[in-house]
C-alpha cells in the first residue's frame, strides 16, 4: 500500500514533498521500537505526520504519542487506501449526495454496521435533543 500511494501521490501532486513514510509491524512494539520510530519521525522533519491506522487505534496512537512528534498528526483512516487504489470510491452520484458511507456499508457490512450503528445513533439522538 505505501509504495502505490507514494506513487499515485507523485503523480497527481508533482510538487508534493514527502518526508518519509513508515508501515508498523502488526505485533505489539517494543518501548526501544517505539522511541527509534519517534526519532524517525522526527528527524524527517515532516510539516505533517499522517496517521492511517484505521479507527481508533490511530486515534489511540495520535493521543500517546502528543507532545512526543513535532509535525502536526492527522488521522487519515482509509485515505492511504483509496489514494493508494486499494479501495474503490463510489459512483460519483453517491459521492454528490454524500451517500459514500452508504456504498462502503454495502461493500463492508459485517465490519462497519458495528460502527455506523453505534456512532451514528448517538448523532441522531444528540442532533435531535439540540434541536428542540
Amino acid at each position: 500500500t505505501l509504495e502505490q500511494l507514494r506513487e499515485n501521490l507523485r503523480y497527481r501532486y508533482p510538487d508534493l514533498q514527502i518526508a518519509g513514510s513508515y508501515s508498523p509491524p502488526f505485533h505489539p512494539i517494543s518501548r526501544e521500537e517505539d522511541e527509534t520510530i519517534i526519532a524517525n519521525i522526527n528527524k524527517a522533519g515532516a510539516d505533517f505526520v499522517w496517521v492511517g491506522l484505521g479507527a481508533p487505534k490511530q486515534e489511540r496512537w495520535m493521543a500517546s504519542h502528543q507532545g512526543k512528534i513535532h509535525g502536526l498528526m492527522v488521522g487519515v483512516g482509509a485515505g492511504f487506501d483509496y489514494l493508494a487504489g486499494n479501495i474503490k470510491r463510489a459512483p460519483k452520484w453517491m459521492q454528490e449526495n454524500n451517500l459514500e458511507w452508504f456504498y462502503r456499508l454495502m461493500q463492508e457490512p459485517v465490519r462497519l454496521f458495528g460502527r455506523y450503528w453505534h456512532t451514528n445513533r448517538k448523532f441522531i439522538w444528540n442532533a435531535y435533543i439540540k434541536g428542540k
